[in-house]
């Protein structure tokens, strides 16, 4: 008897969800918690983080990787530019006309290259409630060559994009330099920074070159329990890649629904060698010149 009266009792609870679901306040409320469960599995399910081995062992992080700057906020605005190897004739309009949606991905299923500048979004966060100190971000030059030769492909921004924290790198200098601006372009600094599982941080990184085809990779350092470690950043195992235009290479731009152009790309190899503006009086990069003899 007492068995069967719980099992009535919990039956009878049971039903009163289900009765309760029958009515709109019920059905509203499942249907935010739908959306919720959604947002919550596209955002931290597998495969979105990434886990990345530190010099502590496992890291404390993880950390989102985007390359794709038609993604990135503060980059879709700015007028973008890739390097192909296929001649004008063969690449064809781009895939959204005046809107820079999808030339991300066209351009490099074509093999692409980000030309003169790349942005870089790093979404990063703690694998635990346990605070993790960021402490900067150092950029490794893995390969270094002259500059590319190929088509180059332009078009019009649609604006500034929206301010968030950005790292600015130079890859002519013999040391990659890392430089953060204030919105009147004084040099300042946005390290250190806290994350944990429930605090993240959001760093575009916003790599240039005038100079040299390189790929690199990103060290990001932090602390965490009183110990320093680092991981590398990369993308999908292999580096990110950033080249300037050689000489000679020919320029387009689309405009009024065609490819306007060429015009042939001729740089100095003192202004292509030029220093970051943040450093106007240092001497250009020795081996930066060597590459554009």
């Amino acid at each position: 008897m007492n068995s069967e009266s719980h099992q009535a009792e919990g039956s009878s609870k049971g039903s009163l969800p289900l009765r309760a679901l029958k009515t709109w306040p019920g059905k509203l409320a499942t249907a935010l918690l739908s959306l919720l469960l959604g947002w919550a599995v596209s955002y931290f399910a597998p495969g979105v983080w990434n886990s990345i081995t530190g010099t502590l062992g496992k890291s404390p992080l993880e950390v989102r990787v985007i390359t794709d700057a038609d993604r990135i906020e503060s980059a879709r605005n700015n007028a973008r530019q890739y390097l192909v190897h296929h001649p004008i004739s063969e690449v064809g309009p781009p895939p959204s006309g005046v809107d820079p949606d999808g030339r991300y991905q066209w351009a490099h299923s074509m093999n692409g290259v980000d030309a003169w500048e790349s942005y870089v979004e790093l979404i990063i966060r703690g694998r635990s409630a346990d605070p993790v100190v960021l402490l900067g971000i150092d950029i490794n030059v893995v390969s270094r060559q002259p500059p590319l030769r190929g088509t180059l492909l332009s078009y019009d921004g649609l604006g500034a994009g929206i301010d968030v924290r950005k790292v600015h790198v130079d890859l002519d200098s013999d040391e990659p330099r890392t430089f953060h601006f204030t919105e009147d372009l004084k040099e300042t600094e946005i390290f250190p920074l806290r994350v944990s599982d429930t605090e993240l941080e959001v760093i575009d990184l916003v790599v240039s070159t005038g100079s040299c085809d390189c790929r690199w990779t990103a060290e990001l350092h932090y602390e965490v329990g009183g110990k320093e470690g680092s991981i590398q950043v990369d993308s999908h195992g292999q580096p990110f890649r950033t080249a300037a235009p050689a000489n000679g290479s020919q320029s387009y731009h689309w405009l009024r629904g065609h490819w306007e152009g060429p015009s042939k790309i001729q740089i100095e190899p003192e202004l292509r060698c030029h220093p970051h503006p943040a450093s106007l009086e240092a001497e250009p990069s020795a081996d930066c010149l060597e590459l554009q003899t």
